[in-house]
């Protein structure tokens, strides 16, 4: 904060700088920065990712104060002009979730073949915002495990061979994932587990905690079988809210309006449960309110999914010294917390359309 405070003193303009030192700590009545950052918005002219970041920290410091009318504004408008400067079409994404869950299918999973035996990947996957890196935090606390960070390696690989096996051919998304299933899983486990060692090299468990590797579960499984497959729940709403109210670097284009993210979380869920059903036990299904609400005991059944045994340090992972390059950086820092479980509450007014459309697709958010 301090170094933010000195930053922005030699360059009061350094929005992004900004919205870091928003995030940082809790804000109170008597320590805040909402009228600095009014002052800025209201200057002329200002750029749309100027407006942008302001109004994500103005939402995020009215809500430090309780004040959620005001949050729920400038959070609308903040989300409102990220999406406005931006291309996206989310029925592309629900196609091609639709298409994953018609190739991956129980019966896929049923016909035998080679695959990579290595069973060093950790893969802790999900939507953004559930949790991931908590987990990260407490599992790498074990001296025979080690993080990685959120990888592109396994996509990466997999891209590159549909691309070998189909050259000079142009490929859609949904035509990448229908020629996934035709790839020699042996070599694209062995070929991600090359990269991952590259990352890791005297580990014997790596993490790789990409949230959108979700999206490869099926393929993972099949490629990897030794692998484990962390995947991470939270609440519906609680979980839409959290990806609402952050500005992503890059990725998640479909976190800046409701309804496209009700669609989207809608078409992910339904994947999801699906693979749940195909994996059974070789998928280890954690509940983040369970996490945080019974802590000791879901960090035993973790540490025993992984095949490792339970060590003090894991129970403190607030004393973990690695660096966090991750939207929760400064929230893994505070130790445990209940605070944000039930903040989506807050904003039920907000967030009411997004509710009904989910329990409509069967979804329950109470």
């Amino acid at each position: 904060r301090k170094h933010l405070d000195d930053e922005l003193a030699l360059n009061p303009q350094d929005c992004e700088a900004q919205l870091l030192r928003s995030s940082l700590t809790t804000q109170n009545a008597s320590q805040n920065h909402i009228d600095e950052l009014r002052a800025m918005l209201a200057q002329s002219p200002i750029s749309p990712l100027a407006t942008t970041q302001l109004n994500y920290a103005l939402a995020k410091e009215y809500e430090d104060l309780q004040d959620y009318r005001h949050s729920a504004e400038h959070l609308t408008c903040a989300a409102k002009t990220r999406r406005a400067h931006m291309q996206y079409d989310v029925s592309a994404d629900v196609q091609t979730l639709a298409t994953l869950r018609t190739l991956y299918k129980p019966a896929f999973f049923a016909q035998t073949g080679a695959a990579c035996s290595s069973d060093t990947p950790i893969f802790i996957l999900g939507l953004p915002r559930t949790g991931s890196t908590l987990v990260e935090r407490i599992l790498s606390q074990h001296p025979d495990i080690e993080s990685a960070g959120e990888l592109n390696h396994f996509a990466k690989v997999m891209t590159q061979m549909i691309r070998i096996a189909n050259p000079g051919i142009p490929l859609s998304k949904v035509a990448m994932v229908q020629r996934s299933s035709a790839l020699n899983f042996k070599e694209l486990g062995e070929r991600y587990v090359h990269c991952l060692t590259d990352e890791r090299p005297n580990a014997r468990f790596v993490i790789d905690k990409l949230p959108l590797n979700s999206l490869y579960t099926g393929l993972i499984h099949k490629a990897l079988p030794q692998a484990k497959i962390i995947y991470i729940q939270r609440h519906p709403l609680a979980s839409c809210y959290a990806m609402y109210k952050q500005l992503f670097t890059h990725g998640y284009p479909f976190s800046y309006d409701l309804d496209e993210l009700g669609k989207y979380y809608i078409a992910h869920h339904t994947m999801m449960t699906q693979c749940q059903q195909a994996l059974g036990s070789a998928m280890f299904t954690l509940q983040y309110e369970a996490l945080v609400d019974d802590f000791e005991p879901s960090v035993a059944a973790l540490a025993n999914y992984c095949g490792v045994d339970l060590q003090p340090q894991m129970l403190a992972f607030a004393s973990n010294t690695a660096a966090s390059t991750t939207a929760s950086a400064a929230q893994v820092r505070q130790g445990l917390y209940r605070s944000s479980r039930d903040q989506w509450r807050n904003f039920e007014t907000l967030l009411a359309p997004l509710k009904q459309q989910l329990i409509n697709a069967g979804i329950p958010c109470a």
